[in-house]
């Protein structure tokens, strides 16, 4: 099992155990839902059997993400495990940051609206705001498997003006590590033996992060 991720993750692919995340960032037209349901109140809930994602509508990520084995389920009934990647004390994950010229803009400050839909391998998500700039809307959307971990994130910034808004800038991917990530600590005199370090892994190897780096970590495609 890889170590636990550094703090801040951008522009990358990663997760502590599991295959967890994919960003995909590319303008361009957005296909219409198979089907879809109100979401009502803040929060929207996607569960399938080995995950369990509940998202704000104000960001639009996810505010707890867990994984069971060998399904949530039976985690709830104490005769299976869960991990939770993120809690409700953490911050949230898969934030996507704007960097570049211009005006700043918050995506974690937008309110979106969200719909939701399914095919036979995902359910699926997907969040819409407009920016505060005249022609561009920033869509989101999370497919959540339907029997494994996996979770692949798409960003559209769509709209007539959105080609021109994003020169010269581009979109970071930062996640964190959860508490709930953290292993107990180890009781009595091993306690004093156990050590725990970060690590990349990908494929050149494994590196060790150092504990008192606190800048990013940049990921390449494949890193862990």
């Amino acid at each position: 099992m890889a170590g636990p991720p550094g703090r801040r993750r951008p522009a990358g692919l990663g997760g502590p155990a599991l295959p967890l995340l994919g960003l995909l960032v590319f303008l361009g037209p957005i296909v219409p839902s198979v089907s879809a349901e109100e979401a009502g109140g803040n929060r929207v809930h996607v569960t399938t059997n080995r995950l369990d994602l509940l998202f704000s509508l104000d960001g639009a990520s996810p505010v707890t993400w867990r994984a069971c084995h060998p399904s949530c389920a039976q985690a709830d009934a104490a005769t299976g495990t869960s991990v939770r990647f993120t809690g409700n004390d953490d911050p949230p994950q898969a934030r996507l940051v704007l960097h570049g010229p211009g005006p700043a803009v918050d995506l974690q400050g937008l309110r979106f609206t969200a719909d939701l839909s399914e095919d036979t391998r995902t359910r699926i998500v997907t969040f819409r705001s407009d920016l505060p700039v005249d022609g561009v809307r920033l869509v989101k959307s999370f497919a959540v498997s339907r029997a494994g971990y996996e979770v692949v994130m798409t960003a559209r910034l769509l709209g007539p003006n959105a080609a021109a808004f994003m020169a010269g800038r581009r979109l970071d991917l930062e996640l964190d590590a959860g508490r709930g990530l953290f292993p107990a600590p180890a009781a009595g005199f091993a306690a004093i033996l156990e050590r725990m370090s970060r690590v990349v892994v990908g494929e050149g190897g494994v590196r060790v992060v150092p504990d008192d780096r606190r800048e990013p970590i940049a990921l390449r495609a494949g890193d862990w």
